[in-house]
C-alpha cells in the first residue's frame, strides 16, 4: 500500500487496525457459513453454490483455495513489512555501520518499530529487535520493553543517533 505523505502515523495505523479487524470478522463469518450453510443450503445459498462449482467437492476446493490466497496474502505482507523495517534500520546508518544523525526521524520511526518488536511472539524477532535497538541508540535495557520506552519517552524528542 502506497504511503500518502499527507496521511499521519496515527491515520495510518487506525486504517490498519479497522481493515485488520473487518479481515477477522469476515474470516470468522466465513467460517461460521462453511459449519452451517451444508445444514441449510438453500437459506445460506450454498445449495446454488454446490451446483455452480460442481458439488460439496467444488466447494471445498473453492475454500481451500481461498484460504490458500489469503496465506500467501498474509506472508507476502510479513515479508514487506520485514523489507521496509530492514531498509528503515539500514537507512538509519551511516556507511560504517554506526546511525546517521542527518535522518532523526527515520531513526526514530525505527526505534518506535523496533521497541514495540520487543513483545513478538517470535524469540528471532525479539532478538533482533533488541540487538538494533542497541546499535541505533547506543544504549542498553535489556529486553525490558517497558524499561525501552521510558528511557524512548523521556529521549525521544531530543535524541540525536550517534551523538
Amino acid at each position: 500500500m502506497a504511503s500518502d505523505p499527507r496521511t499521519s502515523p496515527t491515520q495510518a495505523q487506525a486504517l490498519e487496525t479497522k481493515l485488520t479487524n473487518w479481515s477477522v470478522t469476515f474470516l470468522i463469518i466465513l467460517g461460521f457459513w462453511l459449519i452451517f450453510a451444508p445444514l441449510v443450503p438453500e437459506f445460506t445459498g450454498y445449495a446454488w453454490l454446490s451446483r455452480l462449482l460442481g458439488g460439496a467437492g467444488g466447494v471445498a476446493r473453492f475454500f481451500v483455495g481461498f484460504l490458500f490466497l489469503y496465506f500467501a496474502g498474509i506472508v507476502r505482507d510479513k515479508n514487506e513489512v520485514r523489507g521496509l523495517l530492514r531498509r528503515l534500520i539500514d537507512g538509519a546508518r551511516n556507511r560504517s555501520g554506526g546511525p546517521a544523525p542527518e535522518q532523526p526521524e527515520q531513526i526514530r520511526t525505527a526505534v518506535d518499530l523496533l521497541i514495540r518488536g520487543l513483545d513478538s511472539e517470535r524469540e528471532s524477532t525479539r532478538a533482533s529487535a533488541l540487538e538494533n535497538l542497541k546499535r541505533l541508540t547506543g544504549q542498553d535495557h535489556g529486553d525490558d520493553k517497558a524499561a525501552w520506552e521510558r528511557w524512548w519517552t523521556a529521549h525521544r524528542d531530543t535524541f540525536k543517533a550517534g551523538g
